[in-house]
């Protein structure tokens, strides 16, 4: 990290300011992803069963173990 917020360190050449600010909107831009595709599914609404002949549908976290 340090290297690509701090390129002038002394690890790699001097680079300008739009790299940095390149580098923290990728950083903000894959946080934002990692949000979405986390919320996606926590707030997803279940799917339902579409079998008609099925009579016996089990409610979600009704396991019958026979």
């Amino acid at each position: 990290i340090e290297v690509l917020v701090q390129p002038g360190s002394g690890y790699v050449g001097h680079t300008s300011t739009p790299a940095k600010v390149g580098v923290f909107i990728l950083y903000v831009l894959f946080a934002l992803g990692t949000v979405a595709f986390w919320a996606y599914f926590r707030f997803r609404q279940p799917r339902v069963a579409s079998d008609p002949n099925e009579d016996d549908l089990q409610a979600e976290g009704e396991f019958d173990v026979r």
